[in-house]
């Protein structure tokens, strides 16, 4: 499994607050732990077809609907007390 897409968005500031998910077919645990110290949001084997579809669209609704982040002055304001 290829970690690079992750790496890059925490390695950037301005990226560091996209949640990453990784949906993979792989059983790995290897590869979950490697997820997690990268700083991903979740790890979730693939499952297929319209399992697949109905996750995707449960995820989807999850991050839009539900998921609150913190406003982006107070991202900058702890950006700045951590730097």
């Amino acid at each position: 499994m290829s970690f690079d897409g992750s790496e890059i968005v925490r390695v950037d500031d301005s990226t560091r607050v996209i949640a990453v998910i990784v949906l993979t077919p792989c059983k790995e645990q290897k590869d979950l732990v490697t997820s997690y110290n990268l700083g991903v949001n979740g790890y979730i084997q693939s499952l297929v077809g319209f399992a697949f579809r109905k996750m995707v669209h449960t995820l989807g609704l999850f991050w839009l609907l539900l998921n609150q982040l913190p406003s982006q002055q107070t991202r900058n304001a702890s950006a700045e007390k951590s730097g």
